[in-house]
């Protein structure tokens, strides 16, 4: 507590300074035969470091959690510390003083992203960040086409395979009706249709996770 007394009607300045504190100003007006009692919060300058950054390392297309990615904490362009996901894809970063966090998260066969995150006093940030797998290119269609009635093999059927709505691929199935298909790019979608004489054209479509081998009957009716 301190008090100014015997003050003149008029408007006064009080500035308050303490080490370790930011400084205030008020400004205060006073008429006759007033007593005025002001309480006033000084913020202390000490830095506030009880602040958490959580993050949750998820697969873009199956939502499933991605364990062991690597997520490195930095600022100002010095890395701070390094961890990694846990079973959950969960990594926390506490006791962090106030200010703004660049966050690095990588993983094998994955696109790397980077996140800006600020934090002030007293805060916890919970982030879902969702990692894009990266593309590959040895994905194999294999199909083997068949009469959908008895099973026989049908040869030299016209096979057309189409992604995004454009033709990448054209050829015929050989004497065993097989036909395959490589240097697929995956994660993506594709499209099969097969025609032949006296039956009925058919599309197949086929999803790649990832790069990897997709066998398929094609059985066609006849007209």
């Amino acid at each position: 507590r301190v008090a100014f007394e015997n003050l003149c009607t008029g408007t006064y300045t009080l500035n308050i300074t303490k080490d370790g504190y930011k400084s205030i100003e008020i400004h205060q007006e006073v008429s006759c035969h007033t007593s005025k009692g002001l309480t006033e919060f000084l913020v202390s300058n000490a830095p506030c470091c009880d602040n958490k950054i959580i993050i949750y390392a998820k697969d873009s297309t199956s939502n499933a959690a991605l364990t062991d990615a690597t997520v490195r904490l930095s600022q100002n362009g010095q890395t701070i510390t390094t961890k990694t996901t846990d079973a959950n894809g969960r990594v926390a970063f506490e006791n962090l003083c106030t200010g703004t966090y660049t966050l690095n998260i990588t993983k094998d066969g994955y696109k790397s992203i980077e996140i800006h995150q600020e934090v002030s006093c007293h805060t916890s940030k919970g982030l879902t960040e969702f990692l894009t797998k990266t593309p590959c290119h040895t994905a194999t269609l294999k199909f083997q086409t068949k009469d959908y009635d008895s099973g026989e093999i049908l040869a030299n059927v016209k096979v057309v395979v189409s992604l995004n709505g454009s033709v990448i691929f054209d050829g015929y199935t050989n004497s065993e009706g097989n036909i395959v298909i490589d240097g697929l790019t995956a994660p993506d979608v594709y499209e099969a249709t097969f025609t032949t004489d006296g039956y009925q054209t058919r599309t197949i479509e086929m999803t790649f996770v990832e790069c990897n081998v997709l066998t398929e009957t094609a059985k066609l009716k006849k007209n």
